[in-house]
């Protein structure tokens, strides 16, 4: 009986810090009253980084947080969550 074979055309080579995007997704949690500045400018931020990954806001409704997906995706790397913290805080955000 023969091995079996695998013909790859191209592979590329994940940084080991890098989680695989199709199974991570973002949640930003929006601060009570924000702002349509706010809003926009998170959206420009989100845009700068379009990709594969989800993204959910947490929406402050009465007592709890309703989580919503929009329709933007992301590429979740560290200069972007890094870019994302300083604008919304790192504690309003949240990789799964």
């Amino acid at each position: 009986m023969t091995e079996p074979k695998i013909i790859v055309e191209k592979a590329d080579v994940l940084d080991k810090n890098e989680k695989i995007e199709e199974e991570t997704k973002l949640c930003i949690t929006l601060p009570n009253g924000c702002s349509k500045e706010f809003i926009m400018r998170l959206k420009n931020i989100l845009r700068e980084n379009k990709g594969s990954s989800d993204v959910y806001l947490k929406v402050p409704e009465s007592d709890a947080l309703k989580e919503v997906k929009i329709t933007h995706k992301v590429k979740i790397k560290d200069d972007f969550i890094n870019k994302l913290s300083e604008f919304v805080g790192q504690d309003k955000i949240e990789v799964r």
